[in-house]
């Protein structure tokens, strides 16, 4: 599921768009993705509305994102948008 996408994501540079909208993600799986963010510059728009990641999860992966995005102004990458 989400976590072998995640794998894939970290190697990612060619992806821009990853739509998982409505996938039955938990936290588990949207960590993994949190988690592969890390080192991904090429993807600019992830969906993850309508899955079932918790609360906790979903601020996880707001900081990421956003801790993600200032590096990315710094080396001027794209921005990353998230969906949740």
């Amino acid at each position: 599921g989400a976590r072998a996408i995640a794998d894939g994501l970290k190697d990612n540079t060619a992806l821009t768009s990853l739509d998982l909208w409505d996938n039955t993600i938990g936290d588990a799986g949207a960590q993994a993705l949190a988690d592969a963010l890390k080192g991904n510059t090429a993807l600019t728009e992830l969906y993850l509305n309508d899955n079932t990641i918790g609360d906790a999860t979903k601020e996880t992966l707001r900081s990421t994102v956003d801790v993600l995005n200032v590096k990315r102004v710094e080396q001027k990458l794209p921005t990353l948008y998230l969906w949740l």
